[in-house]
């Protein structure tokens, strides 16, 4: 009886999944990891970049501020104690006035000595008087007074006395009649500007500087006198 020869297949059964092989895989996660790596890495460079600019910053705001505090002198304190005029007479052309001021000057800077070169004391008639501007104002009187200068955190006492003077300043009829106006009602109305031009030692940046006082005050008068003094609220 005779059988038949065996058969043999030569196909090699394939996995139900693709896997790569071990290697492969291998340097996958190698690279994931050196990914992860790298990020991490640029992260903390970032937050360290940005704390460096951080104290960077506050450094160079800690300079800044310490430059401007030693650098830039603060300005003299202004305080008028005392205004007056004797000797008014509001008419046209015989228009008269002696004014005095009495103001105290403060140095309160504590490595700046200030030095006032040119003092020039006025006084207008505010036309307007809702018009702090010289714009509609008339110059009555004016004066210079000699320089001086003032140690520091130191203070002094400065008296001025603008008069009148027929051939120097020019005033309108107009203006006048408006100060008989309120005159006669025992009260006037003026603008006290003195005019500093000052320089500080030892030099700064801002070493020469233009400073300006001006102050409407209200001169209330004596009777029927040419006197007065001022309100004491246009002083405050």
């Amino acid at each position: 009886m005779s059988y038949p020869s065996p058969t043999f297949s030569t196909d090699v059964a394939k996995p139900a999944m693709d896997y790569p092989p071990p290697s492969q895989y291998n340097v996958a996660k190698e690279r994931e990891a050196q990914g992860s790596t790298t990020m991490t890495r640029n992260v903390i460079g970032g937050l360290n970049g940005l704390c460096v600019f951080s104290v960077a910053l506050a450094v160079f705001l800690v300079v800044t501020f310490i430059v401007i505090t030693v650098s830039f002198p603060d300005h003299p304190k202004f305080t008028i104690n005392s205004f007056s005029v004797s000797n008014f007479n509001a008419s046209f052309p015989g228009f008269t006035g002696n004014w005095a001021a009495d103001l105290t000057i403060e140095n309160k800077n504590a490595r700046f000595k200030v030095i006032f070169d040119t003092i020039e004391s006025s006084v207008y008639y505010p036309e307007d008087k809702g018009a702090f501007a010289l714009i509609k104002n008339h110059l009555l009187a004016s004066e210079f007074s000699d320089p001086f200068s003032m140690e520091r955190k130191a203070s002094n006492t400065m008296h001025v006395e603008p008069s009148f003077n027929m051939g120097k300043t020019m005033i309108e009829s107009e203006a006048v009649d408006l100060m008989a106006k309120e005159r006669d009602s025992g009260k006037v109305g003026f603008i006290l500007r003195v005019h500093f031009r000052t320089r500080y030692e030892p030099k700064s940046w801002t070493s020469e500087k233009t400073l300006t006082v001006r102050c409407p005050i209200n001169i209330v008068f004596h009777g029927a006198t040419g006197n007065g003094t001022a309100d004491p609220e246009s002083l405050d």
